[in-house]
């Protein structure tokens, strides 16, 4: 599974020193209840500048990267086992959200989402004229929450194939938090809050007739923190990170957990800082907390974690679910260093 949304969030930097975390309240996981979560770790030490949406594909990575114009116009392929490195492409303008596949390359450039195959050809249009966060890339299906001529917010998907676009569902509370959807398998999730209560919204949409889309609505109930946000599925599981107030939005006033879709709740992980990043991989969760600590958990039963920034003594910036088995996290870098960076690739089952 692929992480949609969180890959680069507009980040609080809170006043941390808090520790523990803990699944639905339970006893903290003793020690090696963490073992066997990752396997092999690969260092990559890359010259740019700045680097952006790291994807992985036939074991290339494909990345964003500055590589000296001071903004991230270059799409850059490395193979982690030999460090050797090749330019795909470079853009005029700066490259936002890459998303890479088998057969196509996406990618935001200003307020227009763009796409290419990913072995070369014409560039197209798929969307113009407002800003997009996090296009969702799936097979030959793009999605995202798109601005109408109305002015009006809609969760729609685009079919690279046949050039054409269709609406899913209406947005009621447009916000930066719900505007990361989730794409995989051709079930499309995403959040939302109507009727001043929060909602996972879910579509089928593979398979079935444009006009014949239904959405299945799981409210998250009467709880504090009952806005989520950046939501991912996992089986009958929705990872997000909940807020207690939508008026007002506190980035640092969060809860990472799941909604199950069995029990019809939400089950906290991570109640006592922030969540800065979190990504799923196969089975596990990645997450980036507000102590740039790297936490890797088993998705189906949190009580099992492994702290690898412990481990290690490394802090981490930012990580990215580059394909269904391969993590990379970027090492924190200080606020003025901007030449080069190092990537932990990072294997998961």
């Amino acid at each position: 599974m692929k992480r949609i949304a969180l890959a680069l969030l507009v980040l609080i930097v809170i006043a941390a020193g808090l520790t523990g975390c803990r699944d639905d309240g339970g006893p903290q996981p003793d020690s090696g209840s963490g073992a066997g979560l990752y396997g092999e770790v690969t260092t990559l030490e890359l010259p740019y500048r700045d680097y952006g949406s790291v994807n992985s594909v036939e074991d290339m990575l494909y990345f964003t990267a500055d590589v000296g114009n001071q903004i991230n116009d270059t799409i850059v392929s490395v193979d982690p086992k030999t460090g050797q490195r090749e330019v795909v492409m470079t853009w005029p303008e700066e490259i936002a959200w890459l998303r890479v596949n088998q057969e196509w390359l996406v990618w935001e450039s200003d307020k227009e989402v763009m796409a290419r195959p990913r072995q070369g050809g014409e560039i197209s249009i798929v969307a113009s004229s407002q800003p997009v966060f996090a296009p969702q890339l799936d097979g030959g299906t793009v999605a995202w929450m798109d601005l109408g001529e109305d002015g009006e917010y809609d969760v729609v998907f685009h079919d690279l194939a046949r050039g054409s676009t269709h609406p899913v569902a209406d947005i009621e509370i447009p916000s930066y938090y719900n505007a990361f959807l989730h794409l995989e398998g051709g079930r499309l999730l995403w959040t939302d809050v109507r009727d001043g209560e929060g909602y996972y919204r879910v579509a089928q949409i593979d398979g079935v007739d444009p006009d014949e889309i239904k959405v299945e609505d799981f409210p998250v109930g009467d709880i504090q923190f009952k806005y989520p946000g950046y939501a991912v599925a996992f089986g009958d599981r929705f990872y997000s990170i909940n807020f207690d107030n939508y008026h007002e939005w506190d980035w640092s006033v969060q809860q990472f957990g799941y909604y199950s879709t069995v029990t019809k709740e939400f089950r906290p992980v991570i109640e006592d800082r922030a969540v800065y990043y979190f990504e799923i991989i196969g089975s596990r969760v990645a997450v980036v907390d507000s102590r740039q600590d790297l936490l890797i958990y088993d998705a189906a039963d949190a009580a099992r974690y492994v702290n690898l920034t412990e481990e290690s003594g490394v802090k981490y910036e930012m990580i990215f679910a580059a394909d269904d088995n391969t993590l990379v996290a970027a090492k924190f870098r200080d606020i003025d260093q901007r030449e080069g960076f190092t990537f932990q690739v990072i294997e998961v089952e």
